[in-house]
């Protein structure tokens, strides 16, 4: 048998056609044979219906055709073009369809790892953990490194987490504010904080369930000095730690009533001195003969910070000296002396004194009397260093450093109101 073979330019088509077995002259044509392979010109035809069985390699310029009947493809050999899904391994991530492979993804815009449904429609990226302790992603950067996750909108980076292995320091970034935590410090408004809890130039606030502020921290606009408030339900303050308006270095604490005005406080005053204010200063005991009640007393008040110091001495032929102790001299200031004698026995004729001051002073019975009996004494002074006590004093003394007047005028003038209502309630004042 004599082989024949036509190389024709163009393609190669699988297809059935004709072939011819050449035998010597003497032979005869035994007929024709199955079809088999057909070379056809630049343009490939339409294939013949067949099967074509070739041992050894066969190179072709183009295959026409899905190629869906192909087996044993090895896909590393395909250098250009497209491979159906359906042939890909099993380690190749598909876009048609989930891919299970030691971790899960989806299409439509979702991708999960572990897991091939969303938890939330909202959802593109879910991790289902297996481990009973801990379950999470980790992202590992080199030593000293700041591995971070951010977050995008509108395609630019607005806020992101990053840990600063330099300095062991957890951040948050949003925006221009940061969140940091270092050690057992953790700041709000700064990366570096100073306390367990650092707000920087910022306000703290503890609500309630409308989200009204019941406690607040937060900076004086006015002083630049830090300010504590606790209000009530209608709103109002009910008291706060703010400075005194002497100065931002001097303390100040208020007690409110249902308006906001301040009807006690405490303040240090332009000399440096404590002061205690409001409508009645009292002193509170147990009941000895009943311990369901209290006694109050409240203190005498008067026009004057004086002190006083009392006992009781002994006339001797009319008359007697008495020394006052060195702790009433230490604190009164020697002026506004005043002297009061009762005497003890019924036959006195009366009493006087003479050389009065804050060490002491005589004492006699007037108009010549030689009597010799007990009489008690007590001596008030000025207080040393409120000389210039000032009785009636402006309103605004009475403020915070560095409060809102507008403010606090309405607050007084509602309070004033709220005041007199409630005396006229009680039968007090008559209208």
């Amino acid at each position: 048998m004599k082989k024949q073979t036509a190389l024709v330019a163009g393609s190669a088509v699988i297809g059935v056609t004709s072939f011819l077995l050449v035998r010597p002259v003497h032979s005869q044509v035994q007929g024709t044979l199955p079809a088999f392979v057909k070379l056809q010109g630049a343009t490939p035809g339409n294939a013949d219906p067949g099967n074509a069985n070739l041992a050894g390699t066969m190179i072709a310029g183009q295959f026409v055709g899905s190629g869906s009947g192909l087996t044993s493809l090895n896909a590393t050999n395909i250098s250009t073009g497209t491979l159906g899904a359906a042939r890909l391994p099993g380690v190749v991530a598909r876009t048609d369809a989930p891919n299970v492979f030691g971790f899960t993804n989806t299409f439509n815009g979702f991708v999960g790892i572990g897991r091939s449904t969303k938890l939330n429609s909202n959802d593109f990226f879910e991790v289902k953990g297996t481990n009973a302790s801990y379950n999470g992603i980790g992202i590992e950067g080199p030593a000293n490194s700041k591995p971070f996750y951010g977050y995008a909108t509108g395609g630019s980076v607005n806020c992101w987490t990053e840990y600063d292995g330099s300095l062991s320091q957890w951040n948050l970034k949003c925006d221009t504010g940061w969140v940091s935590w270092t050690g057992t410090r953790f700041g709000i408004g700064t990366k570096s904080p100073n306390a367990g809890l650092d707000v920087h130039q910022g306000n703290i606030a503890v609500t309630d369930a409308n989200n009204s502020p019941m406690v607040e921290a937060h900076i004086s606009p006015f002083t630049s000095s830090g300010q504590i408030e606790v209000n009530g339900p209608n709103g109002h303050s009910n008291a706060f730690l703010s400075t005194s308006a002497a100065s931002p270095n001097y303390g100040y604490l208020g007690i409110c009533d249902a308006t906001g005005g301040t009807a006690a406080w405490i303040f240090i005053d332009n000399l440096g001195r404590g002061n205690l204010v409001g409508d009645i200063k009292n002193f509170r005991e147990v009941n000895p003969r009943n311990n369901a009640e209290d006694i109050y007393y409240a203190s005498i008040e008067g026009p004057e910070a004086a002190a006083y110091v009392r006992g009781t001495g002994h006339m001797v032929n009319g008359k007697a000296h008495i020394s006052l102790p060195e702790h009433f001299k230490d604190i009164t200031g020697g002026t506004g002396i005043t002297v009061i004698l009762t005497p003890k026995d019924p036959s006195s004729k009366g009493l006087g004194y003479w050389h009065g001051s804050n060490t002491g002073f005589d004492a006699f019975e007037i108009n010549g009397g030689s009597g010799t009996y007990d009489f008690d004494w007590e001596v008030k002074a000025v207080r040393k260093g409120y000389e210039d006590y000032k009785v009636v004093r402006p309103w605004t003394e009475s403020l915070p450093g560095g409060a809102d007047q507008k403010r606090a005028w309405a607050t007084r003038m509602a309070s004033i109101a709220q005041r007199a209502e409630m005396a006229r309630n009680q039968g007090a004042v008559r209208p």
